[in-house]
């Protein structure tokens, strides 16, 4: 177990870091352009319900491409999906 003092200015605003391991970029207030959110659920059907809702995570553009990569079917992550599709 590793214990690490964080002052308390930090926990007041945290902003948000990049989920990304090893990656320690952050922001405070709106997203940069380019970051995304991934959020991590379970539901035995494809719904969305923020109940399940195990994690999210903001990604910084240059994993966003790193995980579209790794992706099947991505497109591109930061664009609106097409009307009609989530």
């Amino acid at each position: 177990m590793r214990v690490r003092r964080i002052p308390i200015s930090a926990l007041r605003n945290p902003g948000h870091a990049c989920g990304w391991e090893g990656c320690a970029r952050s922001f405070k207030g709106d997203m940069p352009k380019g970051w995304v959110w991934l959020l991590t659920y379970w539901s035995p059907q494809a719904n969305l319900d923020l109940a399940n809702l195990k994690d999210d995570y903001a990604l910084r553009p240059e994993h966003v491409a790193l995980l579209e990569a790794h992706l099947k079917f991505a497109t591109a992550i930061n664009e609106p999906a097409p009307q009609g599709q989530a």
